[in-house]
C-alpha cells in the first residue's frame, strides 16, 4: 500500500467557510454513501474525544480503512504541508459503531500550521537603513489564523470519503507570501532620524527627512509593521481643531498616514522639531517625497516604523 496523505496548499485569496450551525449536517459522496455529521452529540469518555460522525455498522469499518486512500487539498498559496497516514489516523477513531474525532490531535496540527505559516503581531527581525538589526512586534499587517473555523473545516474535510478540498481559514488575510513578506517593496520610517526611505524592487527610489507624532502631547506615531488601507488624491485632513488640505494620503494605521505637509518650512522636517511641534501622529513629508511615495504605492507594501 502507498504512503497516504492529507496534502495541504496555503490560500492568497479569502477563504470564507460557514461554521457548522445546525445540528446535524448531510455530506453526499459521489459514491451516494451518506455521512451525518452531528455537532452536538453526546462527549465520549475521555475528555479530548468527541462523538462526531455516524455511518451504518456495515459501512464503518470500510471508510475508516478508505482515509488511507484519500487525499485533502488545503489551499495557502503555494506551499504545501504532507500530514502522513499515521497522524492523519490519530485524528480520528472508531468507538461503539461511532467515527469520533480526536480533538488533542486535531488541536495540535492545526496550531502547528498556525506557528508555522500565522505572521500577525509575530516578531520579525529586519536590517535598517541605518544599518541596524532590529526586531519589529506590533502593527497591523501579516496573516491570523481563524483556528476554530479552520478546525471545523479539517474535521469535515476528514469525514468525506473522497478526495476534496478545505480553506485554511484566516480572520485577517495577508497581503504577501507568510516567507517573504518585507521583501522588494517597503517603506520605511526612523522616529529616532526623523527620516522615511521607500525601496522598490530592491532599489531605493525615495528617501526624505520626515516629521512624526508630536512627542509633547502625545501623538507618537506607533511603531510595527503596518499595511496600506488605501491612497487618495486632494482630500482635506479633519480633527478637533485642524482642518487641512493634502495632495498625497496614504492612511496605514488607523487614521495615521502619510501625507504632505506644505504647512511647514524645510527645516521643520528631520531633527528634534517631533518632540515638541510634531504632527497628530501622521508622518508628514515635503510635497515631492510624498508624490514619489503616492505614486509607487501599493495595497500590500508594508511600511516599517521603528
Amino acid at each position: 500500500m502507498r504512503n497516504k496523505y492529507l496534502r495541504l496548499l496555503i490560500p492568497s485569496l479569502t477563504a470564507i467557510l460557514a461554521s457548522v450551525t445546525a445540528a446535524c449536517v448531510t455530506v453526499s459522496a459521489p459514491s451516494e454513501k451518506i455521512i451525518s455529521y452531528s455537532a452536538e452529540l453526546p462527549v465520549a469518555e475521555t475528555s479530548s474525544n468527541t462523538y462526531s460522525a455516524l455511518i451504518d455498522d456495515e459501512d464503518l469499518d470500510t471508510y475508516f480503512e478508505s482515509l488511507s486512500d484519500k487525499t485533502v487539498n488545503v489551499i495557502i498559496g503555494n506551499h504545501e504541508e504532507f500530514i502522513p497516514e499515521d497522524i492523519m489516523k490519530e485524528m480520528l477513531f472508531l468507538k461503539d459503531g461511532l467515527i469520533l474525532f480526536n480533538e488533542e490531535k486535531l488541536d495540535e496540527y492545526i496550531l502547528y500550521l498556525r506557528d508555522k505559516y500565522e505572521t500577525y503581531g509575530k516578531a520579525r527581525s529586519f536590517h535598517t537603513s541605518t544599518g541596524e538589526d532590529i526586531t519589529i512586534t506590533k502593527g497591523n499587517y501579516g496573516w491570523k489564523f481563524d483556528v476554530d473555523a479552520t478546525k471545523t473545516a479539517l474535521k469535515e474535510a476528514l469525514l468525506k470519503d473522497y478526495d476534496s478540498n478545505m480553506d485554511v481559514v484566516f480572520s485577517i488575510m495577508g497581503r504577501r507570501d507568510p516567507f517573504n513578506e518585507i521583501a522588494g517593496t517597503y517603506f520605511e520610517v526612523s522616529i529616532a532620524d526623523q527620516h522615511v526611505w521607500m525601496y522598490k524592487n530592491g532599489e531605493l527610489i525615495v528617501e526624505s527627512p520626515c516629521c512624526t507624532g508630536d512627542v509633547k502631547t502625545g501623538a507618537n506615531t506607533r511603531c510595527g509593521i503596518f499595511a496600506v488601507t488605501f491612497k487618495k488624491r486632494d482630500t482635506i485632513l479633519k480633527g478637533p481643531d485642524w482642518n487641512d488640505p493634502v495632495s498625497y494620503w496614504v492612511p496605514f494605521d488607523g487614521n495615521i498616514g502619510f501625507h504632505d505637509a506644505t504647512w511647514r518650512s524645510p527645516e521643520e522636517f528631520g531633527g528634534d522639531v517631533y518632540l515638541e511641534n510634531g504632527s497628530h501622529g501622521c508622518v508628514n513629508l515635503p510635497l515631492e517625497a510624498a508624490g514619489i511615495i503616492y505614486e509607487n504605492v501599493d495595497m500590500d507594501t508594508p511600511i516599517i516604523v521603528y
